[in-house]
């Protein structure tokens, strides 16, 4: 979508947050005191034969949501660099195929396939339209859909219209 002549003429990195909304911080909080409460008491369970699969089986899933969590979005020269605490996923400019704004309607509307539904934000893999999207999302509200050669991206990031008429019309 964006040619070399397009982007080399910027030489700096332009850093997008992930703003968690309050929906999410409740359900975080709610998680964490929910997990903390059972773990104090059903002490016993914890020891039996199915406690000792399934605390360890949740608490990994927990985590896992935790560190895939989106921290930062850098815009590069080049790249998109998306900055989890497990990860970074780097995305081409050259290979974006399109670039499109995503209303809180559309995603309220995704089928969530592996999602963390408000646990430290909205991330995970979704079921849009035909599509299927990474999403990193620490706030509900407008995103930006990303479709490129390797998979397809939603960005609900601030400030959003400058990403979007960055990634739209090139730099």
């Amino acid at each position: 979508m964006h040619s070399q002549a397009e982007i080399s003429g910027v030489n700096r990195i332009e850093k997008f947050s992930f703003p968690m909304d309050r929906l999410a911080w409740f359900i975080t909080a709610g998680v964490v005191a929910l997990t903390v409460f059972v773990t104090l008491t059903i002490r016993k369970f914890l020891f039996s034969q199915v406690g000792i699969l399934l605390i360890p089986g949740l608490a990994i899933l927990v985590l896992l949501f935790f560190l895939l969590s989106p921290v930062s979005l850098l815009l590069k020269e080049e790249e998109l660099v998306i900055k989890t605490l497990l990860f970074k996923k780097r995305i081409p400019l050259r290979e974006i195929e399109e670039v499109r704004k995503i209303t809180p309607q559309e995603l309220s509307r995704a089928i969530r396939l592996f999602s963390s539904f408000g646990y430290f934000g909205y991330n995970g893999i979704v079921k849009i339209g035909k599509e299927r999207a990474w999403i990193f999302a620490r706030a509900r509200g407008e995103g930006v859909f990303i479709k490129t050669k390797q998979g397809n991206y939603i960005l609900v990031v601030r400030p959003l219209e400058r990403l979007y008429k960055i990634l739209k019309e090139g730099r």
